[in-house]
């Protein structure tokens, strides 16, 4: 096989980790947020106040 094949197909294979790993970090970053009752997101354990004043935590 030429070099240049062996080159080409080397970029393919890390362009195609690089965009795995994006889309692997992008999946597990939306599960740590809760949706609230307001339909805000909020991450894991980030505090909140409603409309009324009160104070929610995400995760209890």
């Amino acid at each position: 096989m030429k070099n240049t094949i062996k080159v080409a197909l080397g970029f393919a294979a890390g362009g195609a980790l690089i965009l795995l790993n994006q889309l692997r970090k992008r999946k597990q970053k939306e599960q740590n947020k809760f949706m609230a009752p307001d339909g805000n997101k909020y991450l894991k354990n980030e505090m909140y106040r409603n409309a009324e004043g009160e104070i929610f935590k995400n995760g209890k």
